[in-house]
């Protein structure tokens, strides 16, 4: 049963906003029990999605409790996982914003973010000098939880007009229970607020200072914009434990605030966190997990001692995965030993519920080797076991993408063919250094290949852009 509303939030500072930016059409269903996910990939296409840009502009593909949710440049819409048929929908004249910094540095796709259950979508719309207006959306049916007007004057003008601040909201962090956007902490269940952060803690910003007196530089993090289940990130600082070369910016070493969603003042600081390898550092959470030194203060040592980014490539220490959920005091779950490694390299967005590891070879000559944690389970594989496997979320976790012109390969990874999905040509989907613009979704009652593709003029200009999805049902 389909139902349809059209909605005019109309009160206080709204009423200064044109009316086309919040009026709204919403078309919702009933609930019903969502489908598994399926464990293994089928070599035939139950139904593909061909969206060209001009029609549908699709920012971005994610998994919702019920099945696929595009997240569009005015809304969402889920679909089903059967048919790939829209079910529900939500959109409303203004465009959807790209939320903040601390959504970039974790995600190619920042237009609608999931709480870490999938129940709950957070949407923002640009209101211009106005601010932003947040929806939240239960996922399995198209329901409006709640709207919130956001306003910062901090930051309004910031590069307004410009092509790299045009559509930029607020940085924000989502919980299985509460939203944090600016200083506020509010329910996902109704809006209401719960708690109001001091300007310490502030999802735009982290902290200020170094924690260390015999560290002279520090980079402070945006939040995620996931954390745990039921655990804020409030900010990350890290540092380079030997600042003396000039490589100092390549941080290998991080403290994290952390406090219950129930507690924003409870705040517990956890060190020794394994950023990703990067001259830009970003934290890896999956599923409210992520990875520390194994033995703090010998790590520490060893980082102390090198004197070039090249040395401390090509160290391996004992690692260790741990719930910030677990330390926070909102769940029980055991750290639980990786091995040694270098440190975690993978995206969430593409990845949200394992850990990808690199274990650096003392040998130049040599390509280092890679293990997969899964935060599900608990288990750690190696690409040479996952390469052995058929089915399994870490095995569907672990395949990539190629394409010869006329078929997709789904790749292995020790570079074997999986599978070969004739007839779907994903070529088109190359991005500069001949990367395939392509991930795997795996969802309530579907596996989606999800593809961007590209069409160019003569002259090498680009000439049209559609997104490509294609559902297996297992």
């Amino acid at each position: 049963m389909l139902t349809v509303i059209f909605t005019l939030t109309i009160g206080g500072t709204v009423l200064a906003a044109p009316a086309r930016l919040y009026a709204a059409e919403s078309v919702q269903v009933a609930a019903a029990p969502a489908p598994a996910i399926p464990e293994s990939l089928s070599d035939t296409a139950a139904w593909q999605l061909t969206l060209d840009y001009e029609d549908t502009r699709v920012e971005g593909v994610v998994a919702g409790a019920a099945g696929p949710i595009l997240v569009t440049d005015h809304g969402a819409m889920g679909l089903d996982p059967h048919t790939g048929e829209t079910t529900w929908s939500y959109t409303r004249p203004a465009k959807t914003v790209h939320f903040g910094a601390g959504c970039w540095e974790a995600s190619i796709w920042c237009y609608g973010v999931l709480s870490p259950d999938r129940n709950h979508l957070v949407l923002g719309y640009d209101a211009g000098r106005l601010g932003t207006p947040l929806v939240v959306l239960n996922t399995a049916n198209g329901e409006v939880a709640f709207e919130h007007y956001y306003s910062d004057r901090t930051w309004r003008g910031k590069n307004r007009g410009t092509e790299f601040d045009r559509r930029e909201g607020p940085s924000i962090q989502v919980t299985d229970n509460v939203l944090w956007v600016g200083q506020e902490i509010l329910s996902l269940t109704d809006g209401s607020l719960q708690a109001t952060l001091s300007d310490d803690y502030d999802a735009r910003y982290g902290s200020e200072d170094c924690p260390r007196d015999d560290v002279q530089s520090c980079r402070q993090l945006f939040p995620p914009e996931h954390g745990g289940h039921s655990t804020l990130v409030l900010g990350s600082t890290c540092w380079n434990p030997n600042y003396v070369y000039e490589e100092n910016d390549q941080s290998v070493w991080c403290e994290v605030a952390i406090a219950p969603d129930d507690d924003p003042t409870g705040i517990i600081t956890v060190d020794a966190v394994v950023p990703k390898s990067a001259a830009w550092p970003r934290l890896v959470f999956a599923d409210g997990w992520t990875v520390r030194y194994a033995d703090p203060e010998a790590a520490y040592a060893t980082l102390s001692e090198q004197t070039s980014r090249e040395q401390t490539e090509k160290l391996n220490f004992p690692l260790e995965a741990v719930s910030i959920d677990a330390l926070s005091g909102t769940e029980s779950a055991p750290s639980i030993p990786l091995g040694e490694f270098n440190g975690p390299i993978d995206d969430y967005w593409m990845h949200p519920r394992t850990i990808t590891l690199f274990q650096a070879q003392a040998n130049p000559d040599e390509t280092g080797s890679r293990s997969v944690f899964d935060t599900t389970s608990g288990h750690i594989y190696t690409y040479d076991e996952l390469a052995e496997q058929t089915s399994g979320y870490t095995y569907l976790d672990s395949l990539r993408f190629s394409s010869n012109g006329a078929s997709t390969n789904v790749i292995r990874t020790d570079d074997s063919i999986a599978l070969l999905l004739r007839n779907l040509d994903l070529n088109r989907s190359a991005l500069p250094g001949d990367d395939l613009d392509t991930n795997l979704l795996q969802a309530p009652g579907v596996i989606a290949v999800v593809a961007r593709q590209y069409t160019y003029t003569v002259n090498g200009d680009l000439d049209r852009t559609t997104t490509v999805i294609v559902g297996f049902c297992g």
